[in-house]
């Protein structure tokens, strides 16, 4: 599963949330989206009253596209392949 959030707090035109199951787009929500929080003390919690496990976790500093979230549904080892290529590209350099 993955959901990303893009456009939001933008002056024109409607922000976008997207859920992805198995790399696939199930809907989107577009709308007006404005956050006010105080960056200062923003905390992003997940898991409140989840009961279970979490295979893969991952917060990216942008929205990815559709064709990004069905490439991390794929990876072989998961979301820490990624890791391990940013990793080797640091020891070539």
């Amino acid at each position: 599963m993955g959901i990303t959030f893009g456009g939001f707090n933008a002056e024109q035109g409607p922000g976008a949330a997207i859920l992805y199951l198995d790399g696939k787009s199930q809907g989107e929500l577009r709308s007006k989206q404005r956050f006010t929080w105080d960056t200062q003390r923003l905390a992003i919690m997940l898991g409140i009253s989840y009961v279970g496990q979490l295979d893969d976790f991952a917060v990216f500093d942008r929205a990815l596209t559709a064709t990004e979230m069905k490439q991390v549904f794929q990876l072989r080892n998961g979301i820490t392949s990624l890791g391990q290529t940013s990793q080797k590209r640091s020891k070539q350099e």
